[in-house]
């Protein structure tokens, strides 16, 4: 990897984790660019926490077993991208089905086929079930407690339902 200080803005500005044994580069000079290359470092994340990995394993897939594309893992992958990236509405996944950087966020590769559409996106959503975001919740405090080398003896919630948007 270069010293992102001393980058001479040529070529490869550094590089991520690979996929499917191809070399991911962040450059400025790539035909096929995105404006969501920032996906790129969450997807970095996911590969060191596995955060969405693991709420997969507590959604149950019922769908027929000839049928199944994409996975529930790359589902939900997708989604939580796509949110990240700014992207919160169902209805966003067309827009976003062919950018190569949330492409290859859920292990594809720019070229491979399109992601997910609005409407498998709305049945992926409306699947899920009150027990399994049940599971997924109890999950993320359990990713939370083992993210700490030794458990916390306390974890403090401060919830405040007041919402106040900010502009500027």
């Amino acid at each position: 990897t270069k010293d992102i200080s001393t980058y001479d803005g040529q070529g490869e500005l550094f590089s991520l984790s690979s996929l499917s044994s191809r070399k991911v580069q962040v450059s400025f000079s790539s035909p096929d660019t995105s404006p969501y290359g920032g996906l790129l470092l969450l997807r970095e994340v996911e590969i060191q926490t596995r955060v969405i990995e693991t709420l997969c394993k507590d959604m149950i897939d019922n769908r027929h077993k000839c049928y199944i594309w994409p996975s529930y893992k790359e589902l939900l992958t997708h989604r939580i991208m796509q949110i990240a990236a700014g992207y919160e509405d169902a209805a966003d996944c067309n827009l976003l089905r062919k950018d190569s950087a949330l492409k290859m966020c859920t292990n594809k590769s720019p070229e491979s086929s399109d992601l997910a559409s609005q409407p498998t996106m709305s049945r992926l959503e409306n699947t899920i079930t009150k027990s399994e975001l049940y599971k997924m919740a109890c999950s993320f405090i359990l990713l939370f407690i083992n993210s700490y080398e030794s458990p916390p003896k306390t974890i403090v919630l401060d919830i405040d339902d007041s919402n106040f948007n900010t502009y500027g």
